[in-house]
């Protein structure tokens, strides 16, 4: 099975070209979790995502899996609201 380092760019690269590491988030980590999702046994039963990803949810409909999309900030996000 390809791993996620022949489709990421490496920890190495990612700091300095993070728009390339998003993009390949974003564009190329799909086919790779449905490659993985055909793997595991036994099947998967739910998928628990951040809401960033955009293609887990099509792929949870897709396969009938739930998928539970997560919003994940940061702390300094909840400095603001107080």
């Amino acid at each position: 099975m390809d791993t996620s380092s022949n489709v990421l760019p490496s920890e190495l690269v990612r700091g300095a070209n993070y728009p390339a590491f998003y993009e390949a988030v974003m564009t190329k980590m799909e086919a790779l979790f449905e490659k993985l999702l055909d793997q595991i046994q036994p099947p998967v039963t739910a998928i628990i995502v951040d809401i960033e990803l955009l293609w887990a949810v099509p792929t949870g409909r897709r396969r009938n899996i739930p998928v539970a999309s997560l919003f994940t900030p940061s702390a300094s996000v909840f400095h603001h609201l107080f």
